[in-house]
């Protein structure tokens, strides 16, 4: 419902004349003793409607000569006519609006129910004249709306700084905050009002309130933050030279150089980078000297945002390219339990499929495994995408697939290929991950079977088929048959024959072929199958080696 619709049937007939601009006929119903108070259904009286809405000033003029007419009377929502002739008349004619109501005993501090003021509605409008008439006459400079919004905050958001320049001169408190905390030096760094704020800025200056530059809102962002999210780059270094603090925190840790990587903002960024203290934020980022601050980390946030000027700014002012933080959740993490909680950008990257930042983070010189032991591998973040594009990339820049941490004996890339794919699994043998890394310790074997057995629930492989591809790359110790007996027991398949191959001695062409791969990966890495495929083998040899025949039947 529109509790602001005038309702027809509500206006009087005094009311309608002046609403029409219709003076004969608004003089003829005055001459009659035609009551000029009655309020229609918004409380407007016909003072409002000429006010307001009429199209010519005689209406207005005619009625407030009329001894029965208050100048002050207010409508329901608590606007007066002045406050009316404020809000909706534009130009010249509000100035003459304006000042016949103002001659005739107009209250400029009546605020209406919003307490909303005929100033505030003035400087809305941009009414230089309206504004000046109005503090002559006495109106309040500092008197807010229910938001504690002052007609200050107002002048402070328009590129015309000359009614900014009347209200500073009539004593306009500089430092006033709105419900949010913001200042009027806020909302002209909000919206890139660089005049306004160097006015703003100066005038807290001669007042010796230089310290208001760095007054945030309720959630502690300063003017300069604003800026910074919003591009200003000019405002931004106004701020600077008026001695705004880049190094100021909100209430969750950010900083300028946060939101300015937020926005994409690299011109911004580059000010901030020159003018804050980088090597506490460096320093507590990067993987060697890593430290919880409570605080996002840059580089992460530009891989976040898609920032990628602002990625580029932040290695070049010496971010590492491996900086940590703490990772989103590793699906399926819980079932490998040691897997640490902090990951580097590229990991990040991965998780995201950001191939931009990957590419910028590589020739940053970032890392494709973990640069410390208390980092997530990347890999397991580009395994998490049904598609293998990221993966591949890690794979050409010269990731480990054996990687493996202190005190932990499985190989985590393997294992948690058994929680992703079949196709991951294969991939991931063929370029030399060694499955043999998950049984050097019995209390990891445990690892090895949960996966396997989530990895034969989901892909619906008969565990035997499962075991003959395995055990293609296994050395038989005690720890391997008692991990295929598990199975076994979990899953009932028939795998006989394969427990009887356990207790068989290897073939010398096998354990050839495992020893000759550990040794080509542990000099090679994961351009094994290139290797491979220049030693000069025997066909069959070179075909079993490179194990270019992996594949799973669904059982």
């Amino acid at each position: 419902m529109n509790f602001t619709e005038p309702w027809c049937d509500t206006c009087s007939t005094v009311g309608y004349a002046a609403r029409l601009g219709n003076v004969e006929l608004l003089e003829s119903l005055i001459n009659e003793k035609k009551p000029v108070d009655v309020a229609d259904n918004r409380g407007w009286r016909p003072l409002h409607e000429a006010a307001a809405a009429s199209p010519t000033i005689d209406c207005l003029e005619k009625l407030l000569k009329y001894g029965g007419t208050d100048v002050n009377w207010t409508t329901h929502e608590g606007e007066s006519a002045l406050l009316l002739a404020c809000k909706r008349r534009q130009g010249t004619e509000a100035d003459a609006f304006v000042n016949l109501l103002l001659r005739h005993g107009a209250d400029p501090n009546i605020l209406d129910n919003e307490e909303d003021s005929p100033l505030l509605e003035a400087v809305r409008n941009r009414n230089k004249y309206v504004v000046e008439q109005l503090i002559s006459a006495g109106a309040n400079v500092n008197a807010t709306d229910c938001s504690k919004w002052s007609p200050l905050h107002e002048a402070a958001t328009k590129q015309d700084p000359t009614i900014l320049h009347l209200l500073l001169s009539s004593n306009a408190i500089i430092d006033i905050q709105d419900e949010c905390g913001m200042t009027p030096i806020f909302t002209a760094a909000q919206h890139g009002c660089e005049s306004c704020l160097k006015e703003l800025l100066s005038a807290a200056k001669e007042r010796n309130q230089e310290s208001v530059v760095n007054i945030g809102a309720e959630d502690w962002a300063t003017p300069l933050m604003i800026a910074a999210q919003q591009g200003f780059v000019n405002c931004v270094k106004i701020l600077l030279d008026y001695g705004a603090d880049p190094d100021l925190k909100t209430s969750d840790n950010a900083t300028a150089l946060h939101l300015a990587v937020q926005g994409d903002n690299k011109a911004c960024l580059e000010i901030l980078l020159e003018k804050m203290n980088l090597e506490p934020l460096i320093k507590a980022f990067h993987p060697s000297t890593y430290e919880d601050i409570d605080m996002i980390c840059p580089v992460h946030l530009a891989v976040e945002w898609g920032s990628y000027g602002s990625l580029q700014a932040l290695l070049a002012a010496g971010f590492s390219p491996d900086s940590l933080y703490t990772c989103s959740d590793l699906a399926l993490s819980r079932m490998i339990t040691y897997l640490p909680k902090l990951e580097t950008a590229i990991s990040y990257a991965a998780f995201k499929s950001d191939k931009t930042s990957i590419s910028i983070l590589l020739a940053a010189g970032a890392s494709c495994s973990p640069p410390v032991p208390e980092s997530s591998h990347p890999l397991l973040r580009a395994m998490i995408h049904p598609e293998p594009d990221v993966f591949h990339i890690f794979i050409e820049s010269g990731t480990n697939v054996n990687y493996q941490r202190h005190n932990e004996a499985s190989n985590e890339v393997f294992l948690y290929s058994l929680l992703t794919s079949s196709n991951y699994l294969k991939l991931l043998l063929y370029y030399g991950c060694d499955p043999n890394l998950c049984f050097q310790n019995e209390s990891e074997i445990l690892f090895f079977i949960r996966c396997t057995g989530y990895f034969l629930r989901r892909e619906s492989i008969p565990i035997s088929e499962f075991c003959k591809l395995l055990l293609r790359f296994l050395l038989i110790s005690k720890k391997v048959k008692y991990a295929f007996l598990e199975l076994n027991n979990l899953f009932g398949g028939d795998v006989g024959d394969i427990l009887e191959e356990l207790n068989r001695p290897s073939s010398l062409k096998h354990i050839c072929s495992v020893r000759l791969r550990q040794h080509l990966y542990s000099i090679h890495g994961v351009k094994l199958p290139h290797v491979i495929k220049h030693l000069s083998l025997p066909p069959v040899m070179e075909q079993y080696m490179a194990c270019e025949d992996l594949k799973f039947s669904p059982g």
